[in-house]
């Protein structure tokens, strides 16, 4: 038969078949072999029944991988979604965060400064008040500009100092000059912060004038 190899093996006067299968008997012959016994017969006595491939058999693999393919790209587009959910969350919940710390910081009773550098980069209203320059000002001025002349070393050498992790106090008194050039007192605590990957300083301060005055007048 074309394409495939029949092997006969003769055992008196029937061929069978290598598994002893009697394939023709005595009296049948070569032609009928050839010209009527189709393949299917052929496969069905020697092989057992013939089954052709079903059209689902030759596109189950397909369809195995398409259904692989549509289960990854929905648990995908599920993890995408929850991430960005949580995602949004987070970005509400720190939005919101700041929002109360911006509140606190405007409306407290205390000055808040940022010290970054040799510059002033953030100061709430407050602030503003006690040294008496407007906040477009104050944010940007170089910090030796509102130390009183005779404290600025002092001060400046324990904001470096800070600046760089050394044990200095927190918590301390000196003197500004105010835009009307008044000498003010103040104290102010200052705790080292990052500020846009600079290491900075948070200075809160309040105006301790009147007390330090009083303070001397009892000592005479």
């Amino acid at each position: 038969y074309p394409g495939f190899l029949i092997i006969l093996i003769a055992r008196g006067n029937d061929f069978i078949t290598p598994s002893g299968g009697i394939l023709l008997e005595a009296g049948d012959t070569l032609l009928t072999l050839s010209d009527k016994v189709s393949l299917e017969q052929i496969q069905e006595k020697w092989f057992g029944v013939y089954q052709e491939e079903t059209y689902w058999e030759t596109l189950r693999p397909w369809a195995i991988g398409l259904l692989a393919t549509a289960l990854l790209l929905i648990g995908t587009g599920i993890w995408i979604w929850v991430l960005r959910k949580q995602i949004n969350k987070h970005t509400v919940a720190l939005k919101k965060s700041e929002e109360m710390y911006r509140l606190l910081v405007e409306n407290a009773t205390e000055g808040v400064l940022v010290s970054c550098g040799d510059k002033f980069v953030f100061a709430n209203p407050r602030a503003s008040e006690i040294t008496g320059y407007p906040l477009d000002t104050l944010v940007g001025m170089q910090i030796a500009e509102v130390l009183h002349p005779e404290d600025r070393v002092f001060v400046l050498d324990r904001y470096q100092r800070r600046l760089s992790g050394q044990d200095v106090p927190a918590n301390y008194v000196f003197r500004i000059v105010t835009r009307a050039r008044e000498e003010r007192w103040i104290h102010i605590r200052a705790v080292v912060i990052n500020w846009d990957g600079q290491p900075a300083t948070l200075d809160m301060f309040n105006d301790v004038t009147e007390r330090r005055q009083a303070e001397e007048k009892i000592q005479l």
